[in-house]
């Protein structure tokens, strides 16, 4: 593991003056006004109170107290499954056939959730059967990471290496990358590149040394931001962590979660937004205290607390709405409206900008890579392939 340059974090702002620092307050006046908007919550009525959800742009899963639901589009179903659940996801399924929705119970079981259909234990599918499992999330791709005991697993789709990681505290993952928390440092895997040649070695990736890390997140183009108490550090195109904000106060940063492109964190009752190298914050409180946010895979933001749900959006024109209003939204019209709008003959709506953001790793693979879509007898101008392969190109991921 490559350690990341500099010294440790809380050491750096030790050294920094009250001058230095005062630029990244969250009162300094430098960052812009948040434009936000409050977007209708999920359509559950009185079906309970909301433990935890999901959302990948194109379909959520809700973790109730009266039970599991699947909800895409307008319509929305129940799963089977009365149990204890800690843990929503949206992951690629292990089968590679689409998207599974998957919970995981007290008991640390992995399964996978179905409307009409009791909850399939899907941990021996990873070769994980006798683990238990406490977190799992989606990195891009194939990719998947499993936080177990004192160990993490990733699986790419056709296989699963398991890493023993004696103290390691949370896993998140984002374009193609996997990043792993724990008590004194931050490392960063790269999921395409090849494991080590000991399965149970080290893994290849980048380590950042940090006193106390709190949260991290990974963006859908790979870049990795770290909260520390009250400090939030983005990575750089050298390879390193610079801060760009610093709370206030107590309770600092309460909460920080990657959206698409974007990241959202909680500073009390303040919301911030983070895309494009531009911050944002809100004037006026919008959060709860208690709020935990929920990143979708459309660049929105769920707030939870008290057992509700609330859907947060930027007004700010975002990068996956940008290019559909310069190009994309001509090429579905002319190349995939056909099967592709609600309720189309394919079960799969890709008719707003956020439908393709949510599945643009999907697209890249079957258009540009398989050749798959559009069908047979139906390929692509020119001019849409270029349109297509431009924005997969602007969408990569960040290389520091």
């Amino acid at each position: 593991m490559t350690k990341s340059p500099g010294p440790s974090f809380l050491c750096l702002l030790a050294c920094l003056s009250c001058a230095d620092l005062a630029p990244y307050r969250r009162d300094s006046g430098r960052f812009a006004a948040l434009d936000l908007r409050r977007e209708s919550p999920t359509r559950l009525g009185a079906r309970g109170a909301v433990q935890s959800m999901a959302d990948d742009g194109a379909r959520q899963v809700v973790l109730t107290d009266d039970g599991p639901w699947i909800i895409r589009g307008q319509t929305i179903e129940r799963a089977q499954g009365q149990r204890h659940w800690l843990k929503a996801a949206l992951i690629p399924a292990a089968d590679g056939a689409g998207t599974w929705a998957v919970a995981i119970d007290a008991d640390g079981h992995l399964c996978r959730l179905r409307p009409g259909v009791d909850p399939e234990d899907v941990g021996a599918r990873y070769g994980l059967e006798h683990e238990q499992i406490a977190d799992v999330a989606t990195a891009g791709g194939r990719l998947v990471a499993l936080l177990l005991k004192d160990a993490y697993a990733i699986a790419d789709g056709a296989r699963v290496t398991r890493y023993p990681a004696q103290g390691v505290r949370a896993v998140t993952g984002g374009g193609t990358r996997v990043a792993v928390r724990f008590d004194e440092r931050v490392d960063v895997i790269d999921g395409l590149l090849p494991t080590a040649q000991n399965p149970h070695g080290t893994p290849r990736g980048r380590s950042f040394r940090m006193k106390a890390p709190t949260a991290v997140a990974l963006t859908a183009r790979g870049q990795l931001f770290v909260a520390a108490g009250s400090a939030l550090y983005r990575e750089n195109s050298s390879g390193g962590l610079s801060l760009i904000y610093l709370s206030a106060g107590a309770p600092g940063l309460t909460s920080v979660v990657a959206a698409g492109f974007a990241l959202w964190f909680a500073d009390g009752t303040t919301l911030g937004h983070v895309e494009d190298g531009s911050t944002a914050l809100t004037t006026a409180p919008a959060l709860a205290p208690t709020s935990r946010l929920l990143g979708a895979g459309d660049g929105r933001v769920w707030a939870l607390a008290g057992g509700q749900v609330t859907l947060l959006a930027t007004n700010r024109e975002s990068s996956s709405a940008a290019d559909w209003d310069n190009g994309l939204g001509a090429v579905f019209t002319r190349a995939c409206s056909e099967c592709h709008l609600p309720g189309g003959r394919s079960d799969v709506d890709l008719s707003s900008a956020s439908a393709w953001a949510a599945r643009r790793d999907e697209i890249r693979e079957r258009v540009l890579v398989k050749h798959t879509m559009p069908p047979a007898g139906r390929a692509l101008s020119e001019d849409d392939a270029a349109a297509v392969r431009s924005w997969t190109h602007e969408a990569q991921r960040f290389h520091p």
